[in-house]
């Protein structure tokens, strides 16, 4: 499961109009065999007074995609300008239980794109 700021616009994840990040993030969702699991929703996952958007992405592999559900973005203050994802998994019939994970987060500068890339392509293919 990959949750991620994209900074990206595409129709594909609700947003309005689809930008040039957002078509070569659809690309790579697309090649690479990977799900988008974000759900129809009028909250947007960013707002500021200057605007709203639907830019953060929740990605997985078609396994996991399967026993995801109740994906939704809260209304409530996050202490950021994003607002809070949420999730269950469910496992088999010992019924549901939701993720909550702080996990690593990467910030990368234009010019580490390729690299960031190449480690995010390896880590979602092994």
């Amino acid at each position: 499961m990959l949750s991620m700021y994209s900074n990206s616009r595409n129709k594909l994840w609700h947003n309005t109009y689809t930008n040039q990040r957002g078509k070569t993030l659809e690309e790579f969702i697309i090649t690479s065999d990977i799900l988008l699991i974000n759900e129809v929703s009028g909250i947007p996952v960013f707002k500021t007074i200057r605007g709203r958007s639907w830019i953060d992405l929740t990605l997985c592999n078609n396994i996991l995609a399967q026993n995801t559900r109740r994906w939704t973005c809260r209304e409530e203050e996050s202490c950021s300008d994003h607002k809070l994802i949420l999730f269950a998994n469910e496992t088999g019939t010992s019924g549901c239980n939701a993720i909550n994970h702080v996990g690593t987060q990467y910030q990368i500068k234009l010019e580490d794109g390729g690299e960031f890339e190449d480690k995010l392509v390896s880590n979602l293919l092994s």
